[in-house]
């Protein structure tokens, strides 16, 4: 494995042999850590390897006074090239690979609990699963269905984001306490808090029963005030109209029994002009029927020279000759027409007699309209009449019944001020149950959700998880450093760093340093990072760097180790031990082999 840099930051040029342990020593300010970030961005995939630096200000990743840089890191299997200032990255087959954790470029010590917590749990692969979340809320005393539903919200939105809508609903429901309560909520406040009007007995009451205590002060108040507002000219109004009652209702059924006939006249006249219009309309079909003799020259047939008298109903026959047309009786034998002018003359026969007929339908049809308005009137007379004698028997049915509802007199009792003061204490010890009941409900709502809150927090059934995780990582842990010689690393069940037993925050920089090199060791095993890069081993003294490249050797990855040292005759070399390659970079940014 070979990684070749070309004017990265301090790195002028640089070949360096990676198939074992590459030691690159040098004085200050060389670019030992710039060789180191070099071949971490390759490693990674990542163009921008330091925190804050971004694409578009990659080119201050540049070597000063140069345009470009690069690292191609490479086997057998693959390469991968990073080329400032574009921080593009480009990879062929399956070339060497590192987590950021391998690489050197962050370390779990530098995380926040909550995130540290999260990168433990996928490293160790510690995740709860739904038989630890079962075991766990079984525990405190939650329903299957319940925990059903929590595990479907994880499955769907993860722990996270089923430990966020949770913690969204708890602060819901505390908004809900406080609104009932109109109080700030308070978990010890909660649990002794109790509304204006409520009484010790009202715990053995129910909702049902103290409603319709006040249902029955509200029908005896609206009583109260029926009786208050009625007074003596209203009563007296409705007895005079109940006194009626009989009467109008007697009206009512005489109104009703009327019944209006339709007058003999209007039907005689009625059959009158049905008959005229039957004539008219066999005058009509005679007349077309000469006017087609006429245009044909052929005689009419018989029918049409007929038609009924409008009064006496006998039938006619329209005779007509050079002297004009009359009305006769209708004979056996009836002259026919030939000549022309004898059937213009009984066309204008015709049309004569059909205008005489039109007449007289006419007239019958004024008539008959004139008396049947007459009975309609006479109907809508007899409605209306109808109409009013129901309004004033309902008028004094309503008065009836005013006064069976209204009492005769309203005793102290029953004054509307006491009524009002009986609803009041009835509202009252409703409102207090109702406020007493909800509160103490939604603040068992609340603790239970606090209570799944806890379980889903990272430190929650995830640590209590990932602690017995703990135990086989720190076992690895122990073995590393019984190898290099140091004190014992181990991950807390509170998911802090100690060297010794002691908090990492308290250990001395040498310590810290040991502690990040061997979480960074422990965590290339468990991501299958392939090249360590480790910087500033030159913290250590002497027996903590043997101590440090023992434990390389130990576990047999290839890595970066990058120190300080004075001089290029105080570098180990590692290619005579057959550990490695050492390297020298000096002032010019070029590093060599030893």
């Amino acid at each position: 494995m070979q990684a070749t840099i070309t004017n990265y930051r301090g790195v002028a040029q640089a070949t360096l042999d990676l198939t074992k342990i590459a030691l690159v020593a040098g004085p200050n300010a060389a670019g030992k850590s710039s060789t180191a970030q070099a071949v971490a961005a390759a490693l990674t995939g990542d163009g921008t390897p330091i925190p804050g630096i971004k694409k578009a200000t990659a080119g201050t990743l540049v070597r000063s006074g140069t345009a470009s840089g690069s690292i191609t890191l490479g086997n057998d299997k693959g390469q991968t090239t990073v080329v400032w200032p574009a921080a593009s990255v480009k990879t062929t087959g399956i070339p060497p690979q590192s987590s950021v954790y391998g690489a050197g470029l962050r370390s779990i010590v530098d995380l926040d609990d909550k995130t540290r917590v999260q990168v433990l749990t996928e490293y160790l692969a510690a995740t709860p699963t739904l038989a630890d979340l079962e075991k766990k809320l079984t525990e405190l005393g939650f329903p299957e269905p319940t925990i059903t539903k929590l595990w479907e919200l994880i499955e769907l939105q993860g722990w996270d984001g089923a430990h966020a809508q949770v913690k969204e609903k708890g602060a819901k429901l505390k908004g809900q306490w406080e609104m009932v309560t109109n109080d700030r909520y308070g978990t010890k406040k909660a649990e002794t808090w109790i509304p204006e009007g409520y009484e010790p007995n009202l715990e053995s009451s129910s909702e049902t029963t103290l409603q319709s205590f006040v249902t029955d002060a509200r029908d005896m108040l609206e009583a109260a005030i029926a009786a208050s507002a009625v007074d003596a000219s209203k009563r007296e109004e409705w007895e005079g109209l109940s006194a009626k009652l009989g009467e109008r209702q007697s009206a009512l059924a005489g109104a009703k029994a009327v019944k209006v006939e339709k007058p003999a006249v209007l039907t005689d006249l009625e059959q009158q002009l049905a008959d005229a219009r039957r004539t008219v309309a066999d005058a009509i079909k005679f007349r077309d029927s000469i006017k087609t003799e006429l245009e044909s020259g052929k005689s009419a047939s018989k029918p049409y020279d007929r038609a009924h008298c409008p009064q006496c109903k006998t039938l006619l026959h329209i005779d007509s000759n050079s002297a004009g047309h009359v009305l006769r009786r209708v004979e056996d034998e009836q002259p026919t027409l030939t000549n022309a002018d004898e059937i213009k003359s009984r066309l204008a026969q015709a049309e004569e007699s059909l205008a005489e007929y039109t007449k007289i339908r006419d007239d019958l049809d004024i008539k008959c309209a004139e008396e049947n308005g007459k009975y309609t009137s006479a109907l809508a007379a007899q409605s209306r009449a109808v109409h009013e004698a129901e309004r004033l028997a309902k008028e004094s049915e309503e008065a009836t019944r005013e006064l069976k509802a209204v009492p005769q007199s309203a005793g102290p009792s029953a004054s509307v001020e006491d009524c009002r003061k009986s609803l009041h204490v009835a509202e009252t010890r409703l409102k207090a149950y109702q406020s007493k009941t909800n509160a103490d409900w939604l603040h068992k709502a609340i603790s239970q959700n606090q209570e799944l809150l806890a379980v889903l927090a990272p430190d929650g059934i995830r640590g209590d998880v990932l602690t017995k995780s703990l135990a086989g990582f720190n076992t690895i842990l122990a073995a590393h450093t019984t190898v290099a010689n140091w004190r014992p690393v181990e991950i807390t069940p509170e998911f802090t760093a100690t060297y010794g037993g002691t908090p990492y925050y308290l250990c001395s920089e040498s310590e810290k340093y040991r502690v990040r090199v061997a979480l960074q060791i422990g965590m290339a095993a468990k991501d299958n990072s392939q090249v360590l890069v480790i910087d500033g081993a030159d913290i250590l003294d002497k027996g903590g760097r043997n101590g440090l490249f023992g434990l390389l050797r130990h576990v047999g990855k290839s890595a970066l180790v990058c120190m300080t040292l004075d001089s290029l005759e105080i570098v180990p070399n590692l290619a005579k031990a057959g550990r490695g390659v050492s390297y020298w970079i000096g002032s010019d940014g070029v590093v060599r082999e030893v």
